[in-house]
């Protein structure tokens, strides 16, 4: 802690409370801190200027200035005192911190004549304030503390500027230097420089060719979603197929109470039974073209419900072991639009028949996959698709089916309309062993004929609006603006502009 410092040669003719020139307390007369003799009494009057020493010592109590201690011995009743340096003890330690605040200009103020024996200090210059009372002697901070420049001495200050300004001047002109380095237009086509940025630069050809857009995608490879099939049958069920089973046209696919459960195909589902008399209708149809493909109808397939239907219905109740009424009640038959694979029994055998018995699915691998809907016009039926399979193999496929556009759950947790697909692999036995499982697609559709073409890297935007290229020209870069089309997998069509195939057009390197 820094303490405030007694005030030296307050006025020597004074004496002691005791009358004598005898020293109180252990108190002694001091000359001044530079060894010089006493100085004469001088009165501190008003604004007179002195030099006032800190002594930084713990504990001591800092004396009152003069013109206040006379004050109080006059109220006393006493002689007014003479102030003295505290009594020289052990040296006291400096303050830790005055290294740190204090910078090197600084620490030059301490007085280093200071004699041995005696406090280091600091001077400080002072003044009396209009009171009388002299300013206190702590150590400045914050606006008023010194600065470099404040504790170098002016001669210092004088011979120091020159050379900051020779200094400030060349980073000046180092960083003037880069700046118009960095600037300097790199497509001057002037003399020697030009040849030389012609050499260095990279290029590559324009070209001639179809604009093919490239899709990537994934999707899933398995037998597709499943489907449940059951019977409006009551009764028990007494046997089913085994998972994996394949079941076409005619084939049994449950029995109930030991009678068959038969598949037909078609797209319409069994709505009424079939008898004589019945109305005309498309299912009608449908029953005498399945009658005719398992060989049991032998006349044209229509929409009439005739005896010639009838008998077929018989032929066919015969070769099932069905009692041959000539008529078809609801449940016996199940309408499916193509052949089924069975996924997954839904029911044990014993179980009470119902209208979910078993799980089918496509007897054929397909791939399913989505995709954004303002894809649709490059993935059409018939589209070839690339996939890659686990582990790496590819196998070519064709979009086969295009479903409208259905909402997905996407990564933020909302709802976003996707186009699904449908693509079938040109050799099934290439997926041999895989079910359920990611692949990897690429969809490739060409989206201008006979373009001409320019890597989009060697676009350049240009100031006024629209787009230039660099070509490389008898040795020299020369920019020319272009007019463009589409772009599609890195590449752009290029409309309009002084460009021909075989340029040379500069790219990124």
């Amino acid at each position: 802690m820094v303490r405030r410092v007694h005030l030296l040669h307050e006025g020597g003719g004074h004496r002691h409370a005791d009358g004598d020139d005898r020293r109180r307390h252990g108190e002694r007369q001091h000359h001044d801190g530079f060894g010089r003799g006493r100085r004469p009494r001088r009165d501190r009057r008003r604004g007179d200027g002195c030099r006032e020493q800190e002594v930084h010592r713990q504990g001591r109590r800092t004396a009152g200035d003069s013109g206040h201690a006379r004050r109080r011995g006059d109220e006393r009743g006493l002689p007014a005192l003479r102030r003295v340096h505290a009594r020289t003890r052990l040296r006291l330690p400096r303050p830790r911190d005055l290294g740190r605040r204090l910078g090197r200009h600084e620490r030059g103020d301490v007085d280093r004549r200071v004699r041995p024996g005696r406090h280091r200090c600091v001077q400080r210059s002072c003044r009396l304030p209009d009171d009388g009372r002299r300013v206190s002697a702590e150590p400045q901070t914050g606006d008023d503390a010194m600065t470099d420049d404040a504790a170098t001495p002016p001669a210092r200050r004088r011979r120091r500027a020159p050379w900051l300004i020779a200094g400030a001047c060349v980073a000046v002109l180092g960083i003037a230097g880069t700046v118009l380095a960095v600037t300097w237009p790199a497509s001057s086509t002037e003399g020697g420089d030009a040849a030389n940025e012609a050499a260095d630069v990279a290029t590559t050809a324009v070209t001639r060719g179809d604009l093919t857009e490239r899709v990537r995608f994934n999707g899933r490879l398995g037998y597709g979603t499943t489907q449940e099939l059951g019977t409006t049958l009551g009764g028990t069920i007494t046997w089913l197929p085994d998972a994996g089973a394949v079941l076409d046209r005619g084939a049994t696919m449950f029995r109930v109470d030991d009678d068959p459960v038969v598949l037909l195909l078609g797209a319409l589902p069994m709505w009424r039974p079939f008898a004589e008399g019945m109305d005309d209708g498309p299912d009608v149809l449908q029953l005498e073209q399945n009658l005719a493909a398992l060989g049991f109808f032998e006349r044209e397939p229509d929409s009439e419900f005739a005896g010639s239907t009838a008998a077929a219905i018989e032929r066919w109740q015969k070769s099932l072991g069905l009692e041959q009424t000539g008529s078809i009640e609801p449940g016996r038959i199940v309408f499916a639009p193509a052949p089924v694979r069975v996924a997954e029994r839904k029911l044990q055998v014993g179980a009470g028949a119902g209208p979910s018995v078993i799980a089918v699915s496509d007897t054929v691998k397909r791939v399913n996959a989505f995709l954004p809907p303002n894809l649709e016009p490059i993935a059409p039926v018939g589209t070839q698709v690339q996939l890659t399979l686990p582990g790496g193999g590819t196998v070519q496929g064709t979009v086969s089916a295009v479903g409208a556009p259905v909402e997905q759950d996407d990564d933020q947790g909302g709802k976003k309309l996707k186009l699904p697909i449908t693509i079938t692999l040109d050799d099934p036995a290439a997926a041999d062993g895989l079910d359920d499982v990611g692949v990897s697609g690429e969809l490739a559709a060409v989206r201008r004929e006979d373009a001409l073409l320019v890597p989009v890297t060697s676009l350049l935007a240009r100031t006024g609006g629209g787009f230039a290229v660099e070509i490389v020209e008898k040795g020299a870069v020369k920019t020319v603006t272009v007019e463009l089309g589409l772009f599609a997998d890195g590449l752009v069509e290029v409309t309009g502009g002084e460009l021909e195939a075989g340029d040379e057009v500069v790219v990124p390197e």
